[in-house]
């Protein structure tokens, strides 16, 4: 009968770590302004699996994301999650962003790619940023978000509780 209950409670202790396939949730961000265009460049990495999870438990999918996502592109409930929980203002004036594309890594990472339009910034400029991607669904989840201006970085760390950040250039 110990043989059982032992057997049992490994079972489930690799079931329960399997479902919580890492300790940790974290997407990063990096933002960066182009002369060239005046407008802003990001990526936006992010678990696979984590955003498929999100997405399930809102009811706004039922299979692969890799397999919706090549089959049928971009679901409008995929950019609104990343529309919705990624937000910029610049000088007291929210950008309009837009998704540009989408690549899925070998090591299971999303990245998805944005851009603003023509925007004006300055050395003085006071950006704020929104970035609660994932924060409904993992409560330890991270956002890590670099903005570059002129070569010069800074960063910027999110967590629940801390959903918005600014930033002097």
């Amino acid at each position: 009968m110990r043989n059982y209950l032992f057997l049992i409670t490994v079972f489930l202790s690799f079931f329960i770590n399997t479902l919580n396939a890492h300790e940790y949730h974290f997407s990063f961000a990096e933002v960066g302004f182009n002369h060239k265009c005046k407008c802003l460049e990001i990526s936006i990495s992010v678990a696979a699996h984590d955003i498929e999870f999100a997405l399930k438990k809102k009811g706004l999918s039922k299979g692969s994301l890799e397999r919706d996502i090549s089959e049928n592109g971009i679901s409008l409930d995929l950019k609104n999650e990343f529309l919705n929980h990624f937000i910029i203002n610049v000088d007291n004036k929210d950008l309009e962003l837009s998704i540009d594309g989408y690549e899925f890594t070998d090591d299971g990472l999303l990245y998805i790619y944005m851009s603003s339009k023509t925007i004006n910034i300055t050395d003085f400029s006071v950006l704020q940023f929104r970035y609660d991607i994932l924060m409904e669904s993992f409560s330890d989840q991270q956002n890590k978000l670099t903005f570059i201006y002129k070569n010069f970085k800074q960063t910027l760390s999110f967590i629940n509780g801390t959903k918005e950040s600014n930033m002097i250039l």
